[in-house]
């Protein structure tokens, strides 16, 4: 068996955000799990989960994670070709994406 280590994470603040996008709120989420884990970019992912239940509300069931990554990966911040799993479990999303 493969060891897994998390070495970095992050949660954005309890509150509500209207102003924010989901894409803006993911960018902060991931920049700050590299920031913990003291990485300078993200090439040493090898995979990514990504957990949300109401995308789908906004017009977004299927690559959830996909699409709020896309323009990291555009601009070099995520590595291209990395599988992102994209999850949902209502309450336990968070859980499940850990």
């Amino acid at each position: 068996m493969t060891d897994v280590w998390i070495i970095g994470s992050y949660s954005t603040a309890f509150r509500k955000r209207p102003d924010d996008s989901l894409k803006a709120i993911a960018r902060e989420s991931y920049l700050g799990a590299l920031g913990d884990a003291a990485f300078e970019n993200g090439d040493d992912i090898q995979s990514a989960w990504f957990g949300n239940c109401l995308m789908h509300t906004w017009g977004q069931g299927g690559i959830r994670g996909q699409v709020c990554f896309m323009e990291m990966i555009d601009e070099g911040l995520f590595p291209q070709r990395v599988p992102i799993t994209n999850v949902e479990g209502a309450c336990a999303t968070a859980s499940m994406a850990l």
